[in-house]
Order: structure tokens, then C-alpha cells, then sequence
């Protein structure tokens, strides 16, 4: 949660997600149903000459007009940026918040490309200068940030986006389709979609026949602060898990968000893993027996071929491309994880990973 999630690392990436998950809950029926026109997202719409997005938080909605293709594009997150680079409208990004950590380098290297800033140090000098057809945002609460109330206040538009609180895998990846809108390419984006969404039905559809009953057993990520935060049952991470034919270990049954749990707690349920999965920054077993002593005496870490991390494609500066390309492709997602846990025959092996690598 590159929602966004991992921006600059995988940590901040999970600290992003449990708090933002948290503050939807509080608001949101989940699962959310889609929103009209949509098959999976909830949280925007589209209609002939324009896109709606919804808040999570107050149900309200903001309208964007796109009289013309929009060329001139700033995104606020990385995940963003990705969706115009998926359907071929790279020159549209022309600033990103968080250049360094985009894993797309044709777009990062691209002379002229513009560092936005962020929240608390936006470069408004860059941005106006750009003069931009719209700033695509995004909040984790209720509350407007106030670098969008100060660039609203300038007359620069901004459009504010949730796709980091879909639950949904398919959810997130359908915003490719608010890009295809915006820059005049609807028919290419409602192809990709109907791609990724077509795939990932297939391979979820091949588990569901080969699981009948016993589920592969998961834990997930690192101590926090000395706490656990483990995503509930309907969460985004959970759902990945639960069509590649896991559980996991510890999710609040009916819940999005994240619940703590005490190290010890973690330790319980660990012996009950099969499978350790998105280990932080963590590449060697030896780097997470680092993060703290007692982490050795996990279960998974006293069997081969048992801890796998998202970590695969991270660029030097932190930036993941789990939560960039990742987030438009949960197919391929879906497909390491199967092949991880073993759960179908029709996806190759984790020697083929496309988002993991195995902590040995």
C-alpha cells in the first residue's frame, strides 16, 4: 500500500498499508462492491467525457472533466505512472512524486522528467511550472492534504484516487482503465484489463479445483515496533493468498485491516507456517535472524524452500515493483505464488518468479 505503497521501501510500504486500511475500515462495507461501469473497483467511475472518483472515507464524490486528452500528467504516486506506461502514454507523465524509486526505467530516465515532491516538501515552483492538465493525488484519511488544498487554491486540478484501498486484486489493476480514459485510449486499456482479469481467473479458477480441503498454512512480513501487524481475511494481500490456495495465519476473519499481535503470538503461529512470505527488506536468512534474535526460532526458518520475499524487482533507491507493475498485473503475482506454494500444475515452477525471490 506502492498504495502509496512502497513509494520508498518496502517498510514504509507496510507501515502505509496498515495505516491506511485501518482508516478505511472505519468507514467502508467490505468487501466494497464495484462501482457502476466498473467489474471490480470501487472507488471511481467513469462516463463519456469524464471520471468520478469516490472517497472511502465520506462517500464523496469528486468529477473530473476530460474534454481532451490529457498529455500533460503529474502523478502523486508510482502506481499511477504505471497505469500511462501500460498503455503506451509514457510522454503523458511529466512529473512523479518519487522519481527515484520508479522501477519502469524508460520512464524514469526520460529527459525531462520532473521530481513533484511530496507531502510536506512539494516543489510547487516545478509543478506550476508544467502548467498540467490534472495532478493525480491521493489521501490516506478523511483529511484533504495540504498540498492539494494549496494547489487547488493556485487553479491547478487535482483528482483525488483510493485504488490503495481496493481489496480486491482485480480492483487495483482496473484503474488502467481511468488512465485509458483520461488520455483518449479506452479501448487499449479495456484490452489489458480484460487480459490480466481473464488470467487471473484461470489460474484462481485452477487452484479452487485442485484445493479442496486443506489450505496452505502463511505467515506474513516482519516485527514492527515490536508488534505484528498481520492484514485481515479480506484484505488485499489475503485475497492473492486465499486464490493461490493459502490462509493466513492469524487474519481476522470478515476484516481488511491489519491486527497486532504480539511477537510471541507470531511465534505460536509461525509453527503452524508452511510458508513465510514478504520479509521486509530481507534477502538471507541470516538478515532477518538481524532483525531480531528470537526470529531465528521461527518455524519456517528451520526448513529449505519455505521463506519467499516480494522483493525481486527493487531498484537501488528502495522503489518495488511489487506495488508499480505489480499492482496492474496480479496474474503474474498470482501465478509466484501458486508456484511457491505448489497449489497447480498450469504455472510453472518458482525457479520462473516473476515479483519473488526465495530468502535462502
Amino acid at each position: 500500500m506502492q498504495d502509496k505503497l512502497s513509494r520508498c521501501s518496502v517498510l514504509c510500504a507496510a507501515v502505509f498499508f496498515i495505516m491506511a486500511s485501518c482508516a478505511c475500515s472505519r468507514v467502508t462495507e467490505y468487501p466494497p462492491s464495484a462501482a457502476k461501469g466498473n467489474r471490480y473497483a470501487a472507488f471511481f467511475e467513469l462516463f463519456p467525457g469524464g471520471a468520478v472518483s469516490i472517497s472511502p472515507f465520506t462517500g464523496q464524490r469528486d468529477t473530473l472533466m476530460v474534454d481532451c486528452s490529457f498529455g500533460n500528467v503529474v502523478c502523486m504516486s508510482t502506481s499511477y505512472a504505471a497505469c500511462f506506461s501500460e498503455i503506451g502514454c509514457d510522454s503523458c507523465v511529466t512529473a512523479v512524486s518519487g522519481v527515484r524509486f520508479l522501477s519502469n526505467i524508460r520512464l524514469r530516465e526520460r529527459l525531462g522528467m520532473v521530481e513533484a515532491g511530496h507531502e510536506g516538501a512539494f516543489d510547487y515552483e516545478a509543478v506550476l511550472g508544467l502548467k498540467p492538465d490534472v495532478v493525480l493525488a491521493y489521501s490516506v484519511s478523511a483529511v484533504e492534504p495540504q498540498y492539494v488544498t494549496r494547489l487547488k487554491a493556485l487553479g491547478v486540478k487535482v483528482f483525488m484516487l483510493y485504488d490503495h484501498l481496493e481489496s480486491h486484486p482485480l480492483a487495483r489493476a482496473e484503474y488502467v482503465r481511468l488512465a485509458g480514459q483520461l488520455t483518449g485510449r479506452m479501448a487499449v486499456a479495456d484490452s489489458i484489463f480484460d487480459s490480466v482479469s481473464g488470467r487471473y481467473g484461470q489460474i484462481a479458477d485452477s487452484v479452487a479445483q485442485t484445493v479442496t480441503s486443506d489450505r496452505v498454512k502463511v505467515l506474513l512480513n516482519l516485527p514492527y515496533a515490536d508488534m505484528w501487524y498481520i492484514p485481515g481475511e479480506r484484505n488485499y494481500m489475503s485475497r492473492l493468498i486465499s486464490d493461490a490456495g493459502g490462509e493466513v495465519l492469524g487474519a481476522r476473519k470478515g476484516r481488511i485491516e491489519s491486527s497486532a499481535v504480539s511477537m510471541e503470538t507470531a511465534y505460536s503461529l509461525s509453527l503452524d507456517a508452511d510458508f513465510w512470505l514478504n520479509t521486509g527488506n530481507c534477502r538471507t536468512r541470516d538478515q532477518i535472524g538481524s532483525q531480531h534474535p528470537f526470529l531465528n526460532e521461527f518455524g519456517p526458518m528451520g526448513r529449505e524452500h519455505s521463506i519467499f520475499n516480494n522483493i525481486s524487482r527493487t531498484n537501488d533507491a528502495g522503489g518495488n515493483d511489487f506495488w508499480e507493475s505489480g499492482a496492474l498485473h496480479p496474474e503474474l503475482v498470482l501465478s509466484d505464488l501458486v508456484s511457491i506454494f505448489g497449489t497447480s500444475s498450469s504455472t510453472g515452477n518458482a525457479e520462473g518468479l516473476h515479483y519473488y525471490l526465495e530468502v535462502e
